[in-house]
């Protein structure tokens, strides 16, 4: 057997319209293909892809990048046992708030690049003058067939306005109406070393950080090198 199949499939559970749990028996061959073949069970978490961005605000001389602020269960959640610390989420009101990039999900059948200038819109209230493609990446690939295609966003700020600042918490009131989010205006070093620090955990920064770091991309964000 010197190919991969599909031997059986089944769906265990869905979740709403966009998640949904499956099992797969599946049978592949070795690296060495003289070796009998594995065949294991597989469970996959289906949620379609995702689109995000690194958004670049660009006035002058002047420049910020933009990341959001917002409730993210899963931070909470222990990593032995899955569980949260109910004293913890009733003590702490900011508990579960993560920074991050923009992202958000796909319509079906909607274009990514569409999906991108949606997703900044309803996050950001901000819409990109020019837009480059970062790449696509597999976050889990272990348990999960989510793909997140990440794009860079510049947007050109008008010279005779102030760049924006980081909005105040009566002020952070974006997204749908399940969500709760906080624009955060950082420059790129700042950004770099809230990484570097720990302050940033999300795997989207990390990517546009490498992205940004490149010598053909570190001159815009005045990255030395």
């Amino acid at each position: 057997m010197k190919r991969v199949r599909i031997l059986d499939h089944e769906t265990l559970q869905a979740v709403g319209s966009f998640l949904r749990l499956d099992r797969f028996r599946v049978i592949y061959p070795k690296f060495n293909q003289d070796d009998a073949p594995i065949e294991a069970d597989y469970v996959n978490v289906h949620r379609g892809d995702a689109v995000a961005g690194l958004l670049h605000l660009v006035k002058g001389d002047e420049q910020t990048l933009l990341l959001v602020e917002q409730f993210r269960l899963p931070t909470l959640l222990k990593a032995d046992t899955g569980q949260p610390d109910m004293g913890e989420l009733h003590a702490d009101p900011e508990a579960g708030r993560m920074l991050e990039l923009m992202a958000g999900m796909r319509k079906p059948g909607e274009p990514w690049l569409e999906a991108f200038r949606r997703e900044c819109l309803e996050e950001t209230k901000l819409d990109p003058d020019e837009t480059e493609y970062i790449g696509s990446y597999y976050p889990s690939p272990g348990a999960c067939s989510e793909q997140i295609h990440l794009y860079y966003g510049r947007i050109d700020w008008p010279a005779d306005t102030p760049l924006p600042e980081t909005d105040s918490p009566e002020a952070a009131d974006f997204g749908d109406s399940s969500e709760n989010i906080r624009r955060h205006f950082v420059s790129p070093k700042t950004y770099l070393d809230m990484l570097a620090q720990g302050v940033l955990v999300d795997g989207k920064c990390f990517v546009a950080a490498e992205w940004m770091r490149r010598p053909e991309n570190a001159p815009r964000f005045g990255l030395e090198h």
